[in-house]
């Protein structure tokens, strides 16, 4: 309405000026605060749709690969094994940084339980850290995935894990390597029906973020046939809060059965 030569409006309403490119000037034009700011969202959606169409999309094979979380850490691996060093011949087994010789793995991993006794499949438990060949980020998972390691015969693993600093660690990889595959080959770790033995976890300490202790039970079956289990005292260590637990030293404690 035009009241006495002035454009009448409601109270809520205010003058807005814009440019209009097409009209070359400034347009002038009557709307609340809250239309303005939709319209400029309205804008604002548009310009980025429009970059959006205007940026090609590169195939899988070209977009640059997600950042991993384990990027920027290198695996935790003994030095005569970094660089897939171990890969001696046609029988070894490349999994991640780690190449193992000999070993016994599950023929279907996705089936078979894992031989630490957890109930899973191989697949959703110690594989993953077997293949990264890093030392895992929970004391638990150590002592579970060296016994493990025993069970598939895989003694690049129990290398990889063991502190450089512990009187456990051995300089001459080679001779230690082998004394290791012949502890896994003297014992079984199942059951002729196949039931898994596994391993049990007593009491797990934190004497602070970088040191704990574990006392765990190991159960296996030596050549007579006879059941051997024993009881273990770990120290675990880490170099800081965000790297895995390596095995330091064990106190035996008690154990029945043959046991080399």
């Amino acid at each position: 309405r035009v009241r006495e030569g002035e454009l009448s409006r409601p109270k809520r309403l205010r003058a807005h000026s814009v440019f209009d490119p097409a009209l070359g000037s400034d347009m002038l034009f009557w709307a609340t605060r809250n239309q303005v700011l939709a319209a400029l969202v309205l804008c604002s959606c548009a310009s980025v749709a429009d970059s959006f169409a205007h940026t090609p999309i590169l195939p899988l094979t070209q977009q640059p690969a997600a950042p991993s979380t384990y990027a920027a850490r290198l695996p935790l691996v003994a030095p005569a094994f970094r660089n897939g060093r171990l890969q001696r011949g046609p029988d070894a087994l490349q999994m991640g940084v780690i190449a193992y010789q000999a070993s016994r793995l599950p023929a279907n991993p996705d089936k078979e339980k894992c031989a630490c006794g957890s109930g899973l499949s191989y697949r959703r438990c110690c594989s993953e850290w077997h293949e990264r060949g890093e030392a895992p980020i929970d004391p638990i998972l150590l002592i579970k995935t060296r016994y493990s390691a025993f069970a598939y015969s895989l003694p690049e693993y129990i290398i990889a894990t063991t502190s450089k600093n512990g009187p456990e660690y051995q300089t001459n990889a080679g001779s230690w390597e082998t004394s290791l595959r012949d502890f896994s080959k003297a014992y079984a770790f199942k059951k002729l029906s196949g039931e898994v033995l596994g391993v049990s976890i007593e009491e797990c300490k934190f004497w602070d973020g970088q040191r704990a202790s574990v006392l765990f039970k190991a159960r296996m079956i030596g050549d007579d046939s006879s059941l051997v289990e024993f009881w273990e005292r770990a120290v675990l260590v880490r170099e800081s809060p965000e790297s895995g637990w390596m095995y330091f030293k064990g106190t035996l404690l008690e154990h029945t059965g043959p046991l080399q």
